[in-house]
């Protein structure tokens, strides 16, 4: 909430909306991707059928939403320093 309160005071919307994106995705993976990459590991891990292919899928999009961050960050970092 501070970074918004920042960003919002300096006038750099960019950099609000980038937070948010960021905190949602955080969100998303922490409370719904993650608990449901780690049921699927175990499943697979017991053998069961087609929970390696659901597994894969939703680590990827689990690294996928950390890489959009990152690549958000860096953003923010180079708008923000280079005005």
């Amino acid at each position: 909430t501070a970074m918004f309160l920042f960003f919002a005071l300096a006038e750099f919307s960019f950099g609000m909306v980038a937070g948010i994106v960021i905190a949602v995705g955080f969100l998303i993976n922490t409370y719904l991707l993650t608990p449901r990459i780690n049921k699927m590991r175990d499943l697979m891990i017991t053998g069961v059928t087609g929970s390696e292919k659901k597994f894969k899928m939703l680590h990827f999009v689990s690294v996928f939403l950390y890489l959009i961050s990152m690549v958000f960050i860096v953003a923010i970092f180079v708008l923000y320093y280079s005005r």
